[in-house]
This record gives structure tokens, sequence and C-alpha cells, in this order.
């Protein structure tokens, strides 16, 4: 043999389908301290939200197979960053999301998500959120979405669930906000 056999991937387990089911957006302002890879999220570490009755967590219901999570790592001469982007196409005249998302344009936010497959995460930090945008093009009425972008020096966290009752038990903050579409 010519050297040691370096055996990588995956080979059992459900295939990553590539669709979001779930996501929770905070306001940056309203996150108590940063979060890194090294940090354990517990009932005990509330996801860091500050104690306020008036603290929001808005929930983004996501239509079956549309919203997409992407991430890459980048190379340049102030070494690596990882770019990450969510993106939720929006239907025809929605008219209400989109008035939130210019309302919101310019506060950051950080995003809690959950895949097809089960996969947790968590990306943004309170001193570096992610960026809200919208596009659309007139070519298609349908072509319409919300994107969040961050570029950050780690990846995507990830987090044992994105069920609000076990991140959040003290319930210190408001669902009123619906942005559900079907």
């Amino acid at each position: 043999m010519f050297g040691t056999l370096e055996s990588i991937g995956v080979t059992c387990g459900g295939p990553a389908i590539g669709w979001l089911t779930h996501l929770y957006l905070i306001d940056c302002k309203d996150v108590a301290f940063d979060v890194y890879p090294d940090t354990l999220l517990s009932a005990e570490n509330a996801l860091w939200l500050a104690v306020d009755r008036k603290k929001v967590v808005t929930e983004i219901k996501l239509r079956a197979k549309t919203a997409t999570f992407s991430e890459s790592l980048q190379q340049s001469q102030n070494g690596e960053s990882y770019s990450s982007q969510i993106t939720v196409p929006l239907p025809t005249h929605a008219k209400n999301i989109i008035a939130w998302v210019h309302r919101n344009a310019r506060k950051r936010f950080v995003a809690i998500f959950r895949d097809t497959d089960g996969n947790c995460y968590l990306a943004g930090t309170k001193n570096n959120g992610m960026q809200l945008g919208w596009t659309r093009s007139i070519q298609n009425t349908l072509a319409q979405q919300m994107q969040l972008t961050s570029q950050h020096w780690h990846g995507v966290l990830w987090i044992s669930t994105v069920d609000p009752e076990k991140l959040f038990p003290f319930k210190e903050f408001d669902y009123s906000f619906d942005l559900s579409f079907s």
C-alpha cells in the first residue's frame, strides 16, 4: 500500500432535502449577548434574550418546498469567512410581508431555522446579525423574495431544536406579528 487511506463522508442517515420548514427572527438589539461556536444553549441560558416583555420573536411561516439556505466558505488575504443566505420566495402581492420587510430593512437579525431533514441552525450574532433584503422581478409576478444574508468568521451554529417552548421557556416575548402566507 502506498500510504494511509483517508475515508470521509456520510454513509447512512437521510439526505438533506434542502428546504426550510421553520424560521424565527430576533432583532439583534433584543439579544443579550453573542453566541459563538463553543457556547452552550440551554434552558438556563434561554437563548440570551434580554428580559423584557416588549421583545418580539418573529415567526416566518414558510410554504412547503420554497425557502432555502446556503452557506459557503471564502478565502481572502484576511483569512476565512463564511457567507450565509436564507431565501424565502413570496406569493404575488404579499403586501403585509413586503411592508414588514420595508419597515425592518435597516435592522439586523439572529435567525433560528430548521430544514426538512430535522437539522436546526442559528445564524447571526448580536454584533453581526443577518441583513434583511427583498427583490422583485417584473418579468414574472411570482418572482418576489425575501433574503437574509450574513458574513461571519464561523459557519452557522447547529442547535438541538427550534421549538420556542424549549428555546424560550420564560415566554418573555410576543408572537403577535404573523407573516403567514399560503
